[in-house]
């Protein structure tokens, strides 16, 4: 028996390569890729599992006996055929394994100085009784056993909290890479000089600003937000902390064309990273999301921005994004959710399968009644995992998508608050199958034809 596809979906992807005679090959079971020029195509197209080698190489003429032999060999380490099975079954995306602990989102408490209208936590005031600084170090002490390698600590607003000076000393001392999500209006004298005492170990200060425009900013996070902001980073760059600076930036449709002055601020205050996200429609932001929310059209041009300007100002400015979507496309691993990797705690001790899920049904223990570890490999958190990793079987729309496998229905947390339901299709389909497709092409243009892509 010769070689037989296992490729189930063909497509051309001239409209989107802007070049004539190429052909996106998927084997969506894997999965795995590969682009072909109309000889390699050709060959694929003989690759029926009846032909053998030399049968397909006398109807392929002319091409060198070499060259054959190298597309036959790249659609084999590609996943693309086989000589060893009629009915190769691939790797399904089923219920992984539990991922290695990276890092934690930890929300030290609820209290905020401002009122952000796009808050995904519906920041501002105490919820109840926060969990002890204690506990916070156990969890500590625990993602530094899980060979983890950073913790966020955020709110609400961080530096309301008594006692996040020695968290972040301790974190810092267990060798962890420690962010502090704060608005950084607080920042004064006293609180840059207790950073600054750390500007050299693996500190990252974290700041929001969502507008190099002072009415815009405090149209989104309140009056006056700007000016206290601006000040607090000013006093982090009189003690040389830049590198130290990351900017947060999460894109809304009153913010989305300012994004490019937001690059340009932090190059031009040699800030050391910035991070964008676009905005959810969580938390306060539901209320307003008809007037706040990115249209598909928005989200793309927004998407392309952060994807060249990363890769033009490589070395220069870190340029990072919240809910990275590259993955799938760039010929890592499939898109396997990455639940239980980064879990988020919140302020009452409550903790949840990502940063981004919220809600009750979400809530997969508590580590003032369980150690975190036993809560992340207990049954509530793998029903949770099962029931997701699942759903590509039972989404209709997923069913017959061919990139189903790599992206696995998308994000449940984004389909959770939208839809109150995990188990539903991620809202971002469109531009998810927008996001892979582009990928695809840049990875092409990247590194040409005839190179190995395993999603």
């Amino acid at each position: 028996m010769g070689p037989e596809a296992l490729a189930q979906v063909l497509r051309p992807l001239r409209d989107l390569f802007k070049k004539k005679d190429l052909y996106f090959i998927l084997n969506s079971e894997i999965p795995s890729w590969c682009m072909l020029d109309e000889r390699g195509y050709t060959i694929f197209q003989h690759c029926t599992g009846e032909n053998t080698l030399d049968d397909i190489y006398a109807k392929v003429q002319p091409v060198s006996h070499d060259q054959f032999l190298n597309i036959i060999r790249y659609l084999r380490k590609s996943l693309i055929i086989s000589f060893d099975s009629p009915h190769f079954e691939g790797i399904s995306v089923k219920m992984p394994a539990l991922p290695f602990l990276t890092n934690i989102y930890f929300e030290i408490t609820s209290r905020c100085n401002l009122n952000c209208i796009h808050c995904d936590v519906n920041a501002g005031k105490s919820r109840g009784k926060e969990v002890s600084l204690e506990k916070i170090k156990e969890c500590i002490d625990y993602l530094v056993e899980s060979k983890g390698v950073s913790i966020y600590l955020s709110g609400g607003e961080p530096l309301v909290r008594k006692g996040w000076d020695h968290l972040l000393e301790y974190a810092l001392t267990k060798g962890l890479r420690t962010i502090v999500a704060t608005n950084g209006t607080l920042i004064n004298d006293n609180v840059a000089d207790i950073f600054a005492q750390h500007k050299n170990k693996k500190l990252v200060v974290q700041i929001s600003l969502d507008s190099t425009k002072k009415e815009v900013n405090d149209l989104i996070r309140g009056k006056d937000a700007f000016d206290r902001t601006i000040k607090g980073i000013e006093h982090l760059l009189d003690r040389g902390m830049g590198k130290n600076v990351r900017i947060s930036f999460t894109a809304n449709k009153y913010n989305v064309s300012d994004v490019k002055a937001m690059v340009d601020f932090c190059l031009e205050k040699k800030i050391g990273e910035i991070i964008f996200s676009k905005v959810y429609k969580q938390g306060r932001a539901a209320a307003v999301w008809d007037t706040i929310g990115l249209s598909l059209k928005e989200a793309i041009t927004f998407q392309k921005f952060v994807f060249n300007t990363r890769k033009r100002l490589k070395g220069t400015l870190e340029v990072l994004e919240i809910e990275d979507k590259a993955a799938p496309a760039v010929g890592t691993k499939v898109r396997i959710c990455n639940m239980g990797q980064e879990p988020r705690i919140d302020s009452c001790g409550n903790v949840y399968p990502c940063q981004l899920f919220d809600g009750e049904d979400a809530i997969i223990g508590n580590i003032n009644n369980d150690s975190l570890q036993s809560i992340r490999e207990g049954e509530p958190f793998y029903n949770i995992r099962k029931k997701i990793c699942e759903r590509i079987d039972t989404i209709f729309k997923c069913k017959s998508c061919i990139w189903k496998n790599i992206c696995a229905a998308g994000c449940a947390a984004t389909a959770h608050f939208v839809y109150g339901d995990y188990t539903a299709l991620d809202p971002m389909c469109d531009f998810c199958t927008w996001w892979h497709e582009y990928l695809i092409v840049e990875r092409i243009n990247q590194v040409g034809l005839y190179h190995i892509h395993y999603c």
